[in-house]
């Protein structure tokens, strides 16, 4: 369940859930606009058992929200080698309207959300 709050009016707003078959690995919060308040929130998410199989090892569903249709669009699966992950008390950086994670490889994932998609 996620909520989302703007402390300077302390406006607050249940959101709708996003798929949760999947277990939330990351997620990440943008605002876009103050206001009005307008953000999108993207979540990487990755199977447990049954549902792994559908996904396959290596592979994390990316969904986004979008306040304006206050709704979550499933984007692209993204894909990262079977032994890598993402690391887990590093947050997800924001700049330039891309989205930047570490991987356990040391390596960077870049999403681009400015559309209703994310890329790597």
């Amino acid at each position: 369940m996620y909520y989302i709050c703007k402390p300077s009016t302390q406006e607050w707003k249940l959101l709708p859930n996003p798929n949760t078959s999947y277990k939330t690995v990351k997620v990440a919060l943008v605002v876009l606009k103050s206001n009005p308040l307008r953000f999108k929130i993207i979540r990487l998410s990755k199977g447990d058992p049954p549902h792994s199989r559908y996904l396959g090892p290596g592979n994390y569903l990316c969904e986004i929200f979008n306040s304006e249709t206050n709704a979550w669009r499933q984007a692209n699966i993204i894909s990262l080698y079977e032994n890598v992950s993402f690391v887990v008390n590093c947050l997800p950086v924001n700049a330039s309207g891309l989205l930047y994670l570490l991987t356990t490889n040391n390596q960077v994932l870049v999403l681009n959300y400015n559309g209703e998609e994310a890329y790597p």
